[in-house]
């Protein structure tokens, strides 16, 4: 489901929560309306009441959208290594390293477990 401000408008989430703060509509019904869960709804409505006047639903990002270039670069060197690995003449000793290598760097893969027995 998409995303509550891309749907609605401030304005139309703040006339559904104003109707469920007056009792004129019920918590399940605006929570259905609204495409959310009990607990968005509750997040919305303490939103709401610490001061209706400045509602709204606009996103602030927290974090970066991406890595930082250093952490790029770190898991291309990794990527790169395992394809030489992988690559190499030796296929089936290097692809049994580049498992290795993935495993002390990754850990192991839970399918490992479940296809070992």
């Amino acid at each position: 489901m998409d995303q509550i401000h891309k749907r609605f408008t401030a304005e139309q989430v703040k006339a559904l929560l104003k109707g469920y703060c007056e009792g004129i509509l019920d918590r399940s019904s605006v929570e259905e309306i609204l495409g959310v869960s009990k607990t968005r709804f509750f997040a919305l409505l303490r939103q709401y009441r610490h001061d209706p006047d400045r509602f709204a639903l606009t996103y602030q990002r927290t974090t970066h959208a991406r890595l930082p270039a250093s952490v790029e670069m770190e898991i291309g060197r990794g990527l790169m290594l395992d394809r030489r690995l992988i690559d190499g003449p030796t296929l089936p000793w290097a692809h049994i390293k580049a498992a290795e290598a993935s495993m002390h760097t990754c850990g192991i893969p839970l399918r490992y477990y479940v296809d070992s027995w």
